[in-house]
């Protein structure tokens, strides 16, 4: 008989984000951002695509046709080492540790495609960025997390701010 357990994941870390224009009501935006392929990125582009939508923004074909630009970067490293307690249960006679701490940031930048100027650059309109460490490295289910927090603070400027929430997926 299989059973099905939920997997939680504790999520601490720190939020920020900052709006340096107003988005402009139903612009159209483009992902451009590059993406390997890995499903786990086309996962987190399809959770940006979502946020950006529900926020009134309607996907471009492309960069050529897109008012807003959107870059964004993921990444999970390991932390150092595993966690300092002492071993928390024996398998076989040998010690089990703790798994491994991970070191995660998401980033997202959104940027007028229009007024790009050599010498000025973009007019960056919204940024935001999360960081936490944890031991679940899976990156849709971080990116899930990461994605809906930084837009919550869509088109605000929030200053670093601390979070701690327990998610069950």
């Amino acid at each position: 008989m299989l059973v099905a357990c939920a997997a939680p994941s504790t999520y601490t870390g720190y939020v920020s984000s900052k709006a340096y224009t107003d988005v402009e009501p139903n612009a159209s935006f483009a992902i451009v951002s590059p993406n390997s392929g890995s499903m786990a990125e086309v996962e987190v582009e399809n959770l940006i695509t979502e946020a950006m939508t529900a926020r009134g923004l309607t996907r471009a074909a492309g960069i050529d046709t897109a008012d807003i630009a959107v870059i964004y970067s993921m990444s999970t490293a390991p932390g150092r080492g595993t966690s300092s307690t002492t071993a928390q249960s024996v398998r076989d006679g040998a010690p089990v540790e703790p798994p491994g701490r991970y070191n995660r940031h998401m980033q997202v930048l959104l940027y007028k495609v229009r007024d790009f100027d050599e010498a000025d650059g973009a007019t960056i309109v919204w940024q935001a960025e999360i960081s936490d460490v944890d031991s679940n490295a899976d990156e849709v289910n971080v990116g899930e997390f990461f994605v809906s927090t930084l837009f919550e603070n869509f088109g605000k400027t929030k200053p670093r701010d601390s979070f701690h929430r327990l998610v069950v997926y």
